[in-house]
């Protein structure tokens, strides 16, 4: 109970710390519109207020609200191109240097702050395969749990952005379910050793061989037998290494290269008849021409549903 306890404090604080933005002091922008009108009426308005905004600019009705990412965008460009000199345009008015260092330095503050304060950082929570991946590897557990938790928004494709990732009732509830069930997984239930069991198969053994021997299959003199597999039917199901309970695995493929003078490569996989159930690739071992070679893969663990 202590362990729960402790484990949903640590949960909880960091969904808190997750919700919290980082936030700088609100950049200083009263009043700077003002020093800026003068500016404006010698070298812009003719062209950019009282009706005309060429470019799509127009001065007068340009908001001096620096948090519209619109706005923003706006006084951007403007800053932009005074300072290229672009504006005033070459055959108007200019204003000399130090006037045009004067404007620049006006609106330089207000359009720095508003960008510190627009990218301030996000402490977002884990999305559900990130928390999925930190609690299988803090309790040496390798649990399925993404299917137990919402789907996360996603923001521009990514489902990591800290931003879209918001938290309800139900990310809680579910959220605590998936540290249950880890738990649970993770504290040993018996102080006995579990018993080894010990399953050795043969292709030339399975009920499809009685049907594809001969055919799409070869049993050779040494009773290994050929598969030549192309990806389709018959596949490569072995009915009798199904195991019968989750765990960890050690599984042994014998065999060797064919009719071939290059390495083979296999993989080596789960299958399963139940609607909708994954069938996922544990690893690949390869075998060499010439004589038979037995060949290690180790499984951190198989989940039966």
């Amino acid at each position: 109970m202590a362990t729960r306890f402790l484990l949903t404090a640590l949960y909880l604080t960091c969904i808190w710390l997750g919700q919290t933005q980082a936030k700088e002091p609100s950049y200083a922008q009263d009043g700077f519109r003002p020093s800026l009108d003068r500016f404006f009426a010698s070298y812009c308005n003719d062209c950019h207020a009282a009706g005309q905004a060429e470019g799509g600019l127009a001065i007068d009705q340009l908001s001096d609200d620096l948090d519209d990412p619109a706005s923003f965008a706006k006084w951007v460009r403007l800053f932009d191109r005074v300072q290229a000199s672009e504006m005033p345009p070459a055959d108007y008015d200019q204003p000399d240097s130090e006037l045009r260092a004067q404007f620049l330095d006006r609106i330089r503050k207000p359009l720095t702050d508003a960008h510190r304060t627009r990218n301030a950082t996000v402490l977002r929570r884990l999305n559900r395969r990130e928390y999925q991946n930190t609690l299988n590897d803090v309790f040496g557990t390798e649990l399925e749990l993404e299917s137990m938790l919402p789907e996360d928004a996603r923001s521009h494709e990514f489902d990591n952005v800290g931003d879209a990732l918001g938290l309800s009732m139900v990310h809680l509830q579910r959220y605590m379910d998936a540290a249950t069930a880890v738990l649970d997984a993770a504290i040993v239930k018996t102080a006995d050793a579990p018993k080894v069991d010990h399953v050795v198969a043969w292709y030339k053994d399975t009920r499809e061989a009685e049907s594809h021997v001969g055919t799409a299959w070869k049993v050779l003199d040494d009773g290994f037998l050929v598969r030549f597999e192309g990806g389709g039917y018959p596949s490569g199901m072995l009915r009798d290494a199904n195991v019968q309970r989750a765990g960890r695995y050690r599984i042994r493929v014998t065999g060797y290269a064919y009719q071939s003078d290059k390495p083979i490569v296999c993989s080596i996989g789960g299958t399963s008849f139940a609607p909708g159930s994954e069938k996922p690739i544990y690893g690949y071992v390869q075998f060499s021409p010439g004589e038979r070679q037995p060949s290690n893969l180790m499984l951190g663990s198989i989940e039966i549903t």
